[in-house]
C-alpha cells in the first residue's frame, strides 16, 4: 500500500478551495493508495523528465507523482482543470 504525502505548495492550494471541494479531495485522495494506476492518468511530459499522473475529481484535478520504489504518491498540485496544469507543468 502507497503512502500518500502533500507537498507544502499543494496543501496550499487546496486550502483556497471552497470547503465542500476540499472535502472531496482529500476524501477521494486515500482510496487510490490501494492501487494508484487503476485510478490515475499519465500527463504528457518532456522525455526524460519525471513522469506526472492526474486524478479527475469532478471538474478539479490533483496532479501528483508515484514513486513505486519508496511507495510514496506525492500530490504536487491541486485545482481547477483550466489552471491546474498551468501551474505544474
Amino acid at each position: 500500500m502507497y503512502d500518500l504525502q502533500y507537498t507544502k505548495h499543494a496543501e496550499r492550494e487546496i486550502r483556497k478551495l471552497d470547503f465542500k471541494v476540499q472535502t472531496r479531495i482529500y476524501e477521494i485522495l486515500p482510496t487510490i493508495c490501494e492501487n494508484p494506476y487503476q485510478h490515475v492518468e499519465a500527463l504528457i511530459r518532456p522525455k526524460g523528465a519525471e513522469p506526472l499522473y492526474k486524478l479527475v475529481i469532478g471538474t478539479y484535478r490533483a496532479v501528483m507523482a508515484i514513486r513505486d520504489d519508496k511507495l510514496v504518491i506525492l500530490v504536487i498540485s491541486a485545482g481547477h482543470r483550466k489552471s491546474v496544469y498551468k501551474k505544474t507543468c
